[in-house]
This record gives C-alpha cells, sequence and structure tokens, in this order.
C-alpha cells in the first residue's frame, strides 16, 4: 500500500494535506491512548471522583459506565481488521463494501 501511494500522481499540496491528516491522527491517537490510560486505572473511585468535582456527578457515572464496558470488550477476543476494512484498491475504485 506504501509502495502505492509513493507512485500515486498526488501534488505537493494534496501531499501536505495527506501529512497534515496523519499528524492530526497521530495526535488524537496519542489523546485516546492517555484516556484509555486514565480509564484503566485500577483506581476507579478516585477518577470518578476527580471526574465529578471537574464535570459532574452525572458525568462521572457515564464514564465509569463506559470504562466498564470497554473493559468487556477489552477482555473478548479481538476480530481480524483485514475483515473489518475493505481493500484501499476497492475502496477508491468504489466497489468496497
Amino acid at each position: 500500500m506504501a509502495r502505492q501511494l509513493v507512485n500515486a500522481s498526488l501534488n505537493p499540496s494534496d501531499l501536505e494535506s495527506l501529512v497534515g491528516l496523519l499528524e492530526g491522527l497521530t495526535k488524537d491517537v496519542a489523546s485516546i491512548k492517555a484516556d484509555l490510560a486514565f480509564l484503566k486505572s485500577e483506581n476507579m473511585a478516585a477518577n470518578r471522583k476527580i471526574v465529578s468535582d471537574k464535570f459532574g456527578e452525572i458525568v462521572a457515572k457515564g464514564m465509569e459506565h463506559n470504562a466498564k464496558a470497554l473493559a468487556k470488550l477489552a477482555s473478548q477476543p479481538a476480530q481480524i481488521i483485514e475483515r473489518l476494512t475493505p481493500d484501499f484498491n476497492e475502496y477508491f475504485a468504489g466497489s468496497a463494501r
């Protein structure tokens, strides 16, 4: 796939846009990792208190519920990523399902 991207006829502004998008995604992934580290903390009561003080009890209850759901989801076997995402060639050709 990387070779296809390199061989594609992209102009410099397209490449700059792509780099900007990738940098943004990198920041988003780092933010999500930080959020997950917070949610995975074993001290749920302390986390709930911090969130409750900052954002209110309703938000804290929601985060606790989400953390439990994420923990349950994380304990299940992961699906193969290739089955979840279409091939990029199919996607750009318009034949992805």
